[in-house]
């Protein structure tokens, strides 16, 4: 895969109301394959935000800088709880990753995430994360 990249994130998420909400970005990005895992580095120029993301076979690992600060990682099976800082203050939130895959083909990675969020005991919503990887033209 090429340096260049484009990254398109979509998120789909769902409150305990059962209202529905979809959120998608699209923007460059740089790409390079290190110790087992695909990393993406891309920065939002109109919010001043960065975020890297690692992709591996098991793991999808997103790190946000800027007004939203935070880290999540998801891995089919398994609970990460963090804290994050917004621009009300800090949360402690905890994601549960019901599924996660990776697909590879012909120079695009997709990977897929499917995971609802809490806070403390209370679920906030259940949600699907996809993360599209294709070569700049």
């Amino acid at each position: 895969m090429n340096k260049d990249v484009i990254i398109k994130v979509t998120g789909f998420s769902t409150n305990g109301d059962g209202e529905t909400d979809t959120n998608e970005t699209s923007s460059k990005a740089s790409y390079y394959y290190k110790n087992g895992a695909h990393h993406i580095l891309c920065e939002d120029e109109m919010s001043a935000r960065t975020a890297r993301y690692r992709i591996g076979h098991r793991t999808l690992e997103v790190i946000r800088n800027g007004d939203l600060r935070g880290r999540m990682l998801f891995e089919a099976g398994r609970t990460f709880t963090g804290a994050y800082r917004t621009p009300y203050g800090p949360m402690t939130l905890t994601f549960e990753t019901r599924q996660y895959a990776l697909y590879e083909e012909n120079g695009v990675l997709r990977a897929e995430a499917s995971y609802r969020i809490l806070n403390g005991d209370r679920q906030i919503s259940e949600n699907r994360i996809v993360v599209l990887i294709t070569e700049e033209a």
